[in-house]
């Protein structure tokens, strides 16, 4: 049987673009002549946007696309504020929704991917029914697991990247344990990674950072990052037109010498150059010129951010407070 390779997003309709400049990018580095399958699980994607994303399979000739609808079960689950879309659900039942894929490769429209990645594909998981990337280390995590009631010290993994083998998954039935979970606790902070971590009791194939590099620890040279994560500042919301033009001087083949502080720069910029390659550059235009006036920035863990600082005051002080208020009153 010929080998294929099984990726897949999820998205909506305003992160179409996005998941296309993600697409684009593990396109430009198959080298090999092994065909892609891509799967886009869609929240309500329109014609036109599905349209544009065919495009794609003209410049890559490996590429077939898929479009999915979201399952009813999806639909019903609870989202966030911060979270509005059910699409953030989508990558847990993956292995329900492509049951002839020996292995799915997931990945989130916020990613960029600089390197090879079929390796990480073949990868060994020990076992395990999907591999992440683990974010141990992380001091704020311990406050984090201990309002999941897990250990302060237990091992938690970002699934921005996720290695998934279905057989694995389905035989330990953790889209319906997961489906439980979410609907007797849910929302979490984090809807779908929160639960996931959970049931998990870190029995989990960790990645190597290479694989889900967070843009706010981008130090080291371009070998050493096979795939960005734009966790903490997306970069279709910053465009400097002064550090494009100094970047778009700076050849390739130096990159890697370049200072620590470029890095969070040098990403956007390769996420700009990215973008107008796609079928959406008209699209892209309009909002580079809406970002303009932001500056990519360097930065703490978005664990420190204020959105953080603000979660910490809602779930610690603000709502056990209302709570006693609302019982002593009654």
């Amino acid at each position: 049987m010929e080998e294929i390779l099984h990726v897949a997003f999820a998205c909506d309709e305003a992160y179409v673009p996005f998941t296309a400049v993600a697409l684009w990018s593990l396109m430009e580095h198959h080298h090999g002549r092994v065909p892609v399958q891509a799967h886009v699980l869609d929240d309500a994607i329109s014609e036109n946007s599905q349209f544009k994303m065919k495009q794609l399979e003209k410049n890559f000739p490996f590429l077939k696309l898929h479009f999915h609808s979201l399952p009813e079960a999806v639909r019903s689950l609870p989202v966030t504020e911060k979270y509005p879309s059910p699409a953030v659900y989508a990558r847990i039942f993956l292995p329900e929704i492509l049951p002839e894929s020996p292995r799915i490769l997931y990945l989130d429209s916020d990613t960029l991917v600089l390197g090879e990645w079929e390796s990480l594909y073949h990868s060994e998981l020990g076992g395990h029914a999907f591999a992440a990337r683990s974010e141990r280390g992380v001091s704020p995590l311990r406050w984090h697991n201990r309002r999941l009631g897990r250990p302060q010290d237990a091992d938690y993994f970002n699934v921005g990247v996720l290695l998934i083998e279905p057989i694995r998954w389905r035989s330990e039935g953790l889209t319906e344990r997961l489906v439980a979970l979410i609907r007797a606790r849910g929302p979490f902070d984090f809807p779908e990674q929160d639960p996931l971590n959970i049931l998990a009791e870190g029995q989990f194939c960790p990645l190597q950072p290479r694989w889900n590099r967070f843009d706010y620890r981008t130090s080291g040279s371009l070998e050493e990052m096979s795939i960005v994560h734009f966790i903490y500042q997306k970069p279709w919301k910053a465009f400097s037109e002064k550090l494009e033009a100094q970047l778009a001087r700076v050849p390739k083949n130096i990159r890697p010498k370049l200072p620590r502080r470029w890095d969070c720069y040098y990403l956007t910029h390769l996420f700009w150059q990215t973008a107008f390659r796609t079928p959406f550059a008209e699209k892209f235009q309009a909002l580079r010129e809406a970002a303009k006036r932001t500056k990519p920035v360097r930065g703490f863990s978005p664990w420190h951010s204020l959105s953080c600082i603000e979660r910490f005051f809602r779930k610690a002080i603000r709502d056990p407070l209302r709570s006693y208020l609302g019982t002593k009153s009654s």
